[in-house]
């Protein structure tokens, strides 16, 4: 192999070009296993939102009507409480995205270039 530089500008021998790629190797296959555990851990928030929204509609539909008046200060507390948790869900998915982002341009940036 000819004498070409390395990141540091050191001169790339074999031994150097070998652990140089084994390294690259190993930070895209941990970066690629961080890339799959947030893509679960998003469709699990979706999962998530989508099951919170129906006990929402649920409990509008059936408790909102039928004996509202002799529980009405019940209601209101259980109904502003899954509010509450879909308020709080909201900014964990707006984090969990801007987290996909950040890796995807690591991911690019990190891509083998030798």
């Amino acid at each position: 192999m000819q004498d070409e530089t390395g990141p540091a500008g050191a001169a790339l021998t074999l031994a150097n070009y070998e652990a140089y790629s084994r390294f690259h190797e190993d930070l895209n296959k941990i970066l690629h296993a961080m890339a799959s555990h947030l893509h679960r851990y998003a469709s699990k928030l979706t999962s998530l939102q989508e099951t919170l929204s129906e006990i929402i509609a649920h409990h509008q539909t059936f408790f909102g009507k039928a004996g509202r008046s002799s529980n009405d200060s019940q209601f209101h507390r259980i109904e502003d409480g899954l509010h509450q948790v879909s308020l709080q869900l909201r900014p964990i998915k707006d984090f969990e995205h801007e987290l996909e982002k950040k890796l995807e341009t690591i991911l690019a940036l990190v891509r083998p270039t030798i």
